[in-house]
């Protein structure tokens, strides 16, 4: 799982708009840096979900 830090704070401060705008700039970053058999979801609020398949334990953290 993935924690955004401070993401209410930018809703409470800049408001939900400016929120919906780093939320689609943190998911553009995501689809840049992973593989594509690779899965990023938004969960809820601030926690995403990374999704390896065939990822062995040894190289799990």
């Amino acid at each position: 799982m993935i924690v955004l830090d401070q993401f209410k704070e930018v809703n409470d401060t800049l408001g939900h708009d400016m929120g919906d705008d780093v939320l689609v700039e943190i998911s553009r970053r995501f689809s840049e840096v992973i593989s594509k058999e690779q899965l990023v979801a938004r969960l809820v609020g601030d926690k995403f979900a990374l999704v390896i398949p065939d990822l062995d334990t040894h190289h799990a953290i």
